[in-house]
């Protein structure tokens, strides 16, 4: 048994589980004595749970566990209780995890195993971040510290120095966080624990990211990939990567984000988050086909949680909107309000935002009555809210759209009833000013010169500079509609100076 642990032992120490794997099953085909076949099946367990092979290492322990003899050795009974609680962690099977956890510490405590304590205490804490429970996790990390130092198990120390730092991290307390993570970097260093230093090398990169010393990010950043690569730790590398394209996206730097982000695509092709920061990216480079491609994409993906349905559809709509497809934008559209109604509090900024693209969408199709009276229902509420620009960009918009399409007279109730006594209300005289010269404008434009003329004088008196109407200046327009309103207005002005 001395020879064969040392063996296990030197598989370890090199991270060759795959060939660790393949002796176990190979030693445990030859006959041995029920407790070397426990003690064999837990290291295989171990080595199943190292290589990523959980559901494996799930059976192997659990077939170990349940054949060991009441008389067998406790601390292998504990060491397979700490190796479960560690599987259903993997498995998000918390209570589970905590149970396993738990029976380990009764067993460790019997056998008076305080670096097996030490791993429980350590392990238990990990479950609690994972959970949010803060309090309880600091209370468990630091027992394994305690622990750890009073054995001077440098190892253990570094360990608990990392969940430490995770810990603060996690709770925003960036500067400690990057203390204790930097003690645990210097003892693992130390040690030349390259998986443990890839780890730390990860979360100094998101602190400094955090804290914005982008430089120092960018330094752990680079160290964390390279281990990783060097261990050909896909996830790790994954996770590094996702951290890079941050701090690309925010130093703007969109090209090289959307590098990063198509390799930890080609690592995790189905992968929701890294899609819908793939399509972000490709909106803010104003490449819509790319955009649109990966948000098509992340329609198709199982289990597709809400945000992404919301985002996706609402790219899409937006795309369809601008490409006159507006059947198509409607339907989007409905489905990111269908979505939004199901989420929990309720978004209500998104959900007016929502039902303001229908109305709009509504207008390009001439739905006048569906769309005039989606916003009468949805004016109030913008109110109600305070969110004044988002309700004047909205109207605004109507207002143009209905001029576009040469519905002056149902674009004048939104200014006269719904936009100029936001103006009042807010004591915006400037753009109160502007948006009656536009009321004027469209009286101008239907055909009625002399009250168009009347309502201004009464409003302001006519200086050398007449504002420009607001309708001109909007994106939604063409250009052909801008340069046709243009010229009306010049000849709107000119009338209005006319003193004759």
């Amino acid at each position: 048994m001395i020879n064969i642990y040392r063996q296990i032992s030197e598989f370890t120490e090199r991270g060759e589980f795959s060939a660790l794997i393949n002796f176990l099953i190979d030693t445990l085909s030859s006959p041995t004595s029920i407790y070397a076949q426990n003690f064999l099946k837990y290291h295989l367990a171990e080595a199943y749970y190292e290589n990523r092979e959980f559901t494996k290492a799930l059976q192997t322990a659990e077939d170990a566990l349940n054949s060991l003899p009441s008389i067998n050795d406790l601390n292998l009974k504990g060491n397979l209780e700490n190796l479960l609680g560690k599987i259903y962690r993997i498995h998000q099977r918390y209570e589970e995890a905590l149970s396993h956890y738990t029976n380990a510490f009764i067993t460790f405590k019997k056998t008076k195993n305080d670096h097996g304590l030490a791993k429980v205490f350590h392990n238990i804490g990990n479950v609690y971040i994972l959970t949010e429970h803060f309090k309880k996790a600091k209370n468990y990390h630091e027992k394994a510290l305690n622990l750890a130092i009073k054995y001077n198990d440098k190892g253990s120390i570094a360990s608990s120095y990392l969940n430490l730092g995770s810990l603060e991290y996690q709770q925003g307390e960036i500067d400690n966080a990057i203390e204790y993570l930097t003690k645990s970097y210097t003892i693992f260093e130390q040690l030349g624990d390259k998986p443990s230093l890839a780890a730390v090398n990860l979360n100094l990169s998101e602190a400094f990211y955090v804290r914005r010393d982008l430089k120092k990010s960018e330094e752990h950043n680079r160290a964390a990939l390279t281990l990783y690569e060097s261990q050909d730790h896909k996830i790790g590398i994954k996770t590094v990567l996702m951290t890079r394209a941050r701090i690309q996206k925010f130093q703007q730097a969109f090209p090289n984000a959307i590098r990063t982000l198509k390799k930890v695509r080609d690592l995790d092709p189905l992968n929701e988050v890294v899609l819908l920061d793939l399509g972000e990216c490709h909106e803010l480079q104003n490449q819509s086909e790319e955009a649109l491609e990966v948000y098509e994409e992340i329609l198709t993906l199982e289990n597709l949680s809400t945000k992404g349905e919301i985002i996706s559809h609402d790219y899409l709509g937006r795309f369809t909107l601008e490409q006159q497809k507006y059947l198509e934008a409607l339907s989007h559209f409905k489905s990111v309000l269908k979505a939004l109604e199901k989420t929990t509090p309720p978004d209500m900024g998104s959900i007016l935002a929502t039902k303001g693209n229908i109305g709009i969408t509504h207008l390009h199709l001439k739905q006048y009555n569906k769309s005039l009276t989606l916003l009468n229902q949805i004016h109030d509420q913008f109110l109600k809210s305070k969110e004044y620009e988002e309700l004047i960009t909205l109207e605004d918009n109507y207002i143009s759209i209905l001029i576009q399409n040469g519905e002056n007279l149902l674009a004048l109730p939104i200014l006269t009833e719904k936009i100029l006594p936001i103006f009042k209300k807010i004591k915006d005289r400037i753009r109160e000013m502007q948006y009656t010269y536009q009321l004027c404008f469209i009286i101008f434009l239907n055909g009625e010169e002399n009250r168009s003329k009347e309502l201004w004088q009464k409003s302001a008196k006519i200086g050398d500079s007449l504002p420009i109407p607001p309708v001109i200046q909007n994106p939604i327009l063409s250009e052909v509609d801008r340069l046709n309103l243009t010229k009306r207005n010049d000849e709107f002005v000119v009338f209005l100076r006319d003193k004759s």
